[in-house]
């Protein structure tokens, strides 16, 4: 990740995250009715996304933080790995932030099941989030579903 990268930093509950604007296909808000609850398969939920179901992951579920309800107009980003979408819930977009602050790249020995997708810290005004790869988010599991659908 290069300092100069324009990043989207959002919030998941009291939590601030950043990701490469470059790995986002969208931003979006709907309505708790486009999503799916899944029976089988590693997803939770999916999501009606112009035509076609893609996994929707709970960010601060996945943070292991409490899960955010699926009620109302939920706020969503689209990213993708594997060039295959899939849509984070967060609480709000916060600002995009292009070549000011710091990035710090975060060490492998502070890695744990509930942050092996953070890639780097980043420094804005005295305040710290993480910079997620959108692919670490995913398990291998979830991965490997998405690549066969």
């Amino acid at each position: 990740m290069a300092d100069e990268s324009s990043l989207m930093l959002f919030s998941v509950r009291e939590f601030i995250y950043a990701l490469e604007i470059g790995t986002l296909l969208e931003v979006a808000q709907v309505p708790a009715e486009r999503v799916y609850s899944e029976e089988e398969g590693p997803f939770r939920y999916k999501l009606d996304f112009r035509g076609t179901r893609i996994p929707l992951l709970d960010l601060a579920e996945r943070s292991g933080m409490p899960p955010f309800p699926m009620t109302g107009t939920l706020q969503l980003l689209v990213v993708e790995a594997d060039h295959r979408p899939f849509a984070l819930l967060i609480t709000r977009i916060l600002e995009v932030a292009k070549g000011k602050g710091t990035v710090y790249r975060f060490p492998s020995m502070f890695r744990t099941g509930h942050n092996r997708y953070i890639e780097a810290v980043y420094r804005l005004d005295n305040k710290m989030s993480f910079v997620l790869n959108p692919k670490g988010i995913l398990r291998d599991n979830e991965i490997a579903a998405m690549r066969s659908a």
